[in-house]
């Protein structure tokens, strides 16, 4: 989002102090989240504003499930996740998938901005592309769980 202006288009408007977060890794691992909860102790925000897809969404969510004293505004850069409008996020240790749940880290407000999943594809392989329209149709039909026997505690 840095690449194509839209953090800064975002941070232009935001009139108090803030800080950006760089080099969110897809498929968060708690021990990236130990990182930033140490980040968002020491700059100590009232609000997190998450613009990428459902990994960087997810992995400021996981931050406030330990960090718990912001709110969380989210702006997704793909279509499919859902992650701006649920309270659970995502993440991996050793590999194997586990859900946080927590009321207070669901996003109190989610900005669907039609130029940053437009801008993302145009600029995205073909394979990448068809990755996530097979993202969704796994959210819209829920197809994963019938594939996949095997699941995190």
């Amino acid at each position: 989002m840095i690449k194509y202006g839209f953090t800064q288009e975002v941070a232009d408007t935001v009139d108090m102090p803030y800080f950006i977060m760089k080099d969110i890794k897809s498929e968060p691992e708690e021990k990236d989240i130990e990182k930033y909860v140490e980040i968002l102790k020491r700059e100590e925000p009232d609000a997190i504003i998450a613009i990428g897809g459902g990994s960087v969404i997810d992995t400021a969510k996981a931050s406030l499930y330990h960090y718990k004293k912001a709110k969380l505004v989210a702006i997704p850069s793909t279509s499919g996740s859902g992650s701006e409008v649920t309270m659970a996020a995502v993440l991996a240790k050793n590999g194997v998938k586990y859900s946080l749940v927590a009321d207070y880290i669901a996003p109190i407000i989610a900005i669907l901005d039609s130029r940053l999943p437009e801008k993302c594809l145009q600029n995205s392989s073909p394979i990448l592309v068809w990755m996530l329209l097979l993202t969704q149709l796994n959210h819209m039909f829920r197809i994963q769980p019938l594939l996949f026997h095997k699941h995190s505690p």
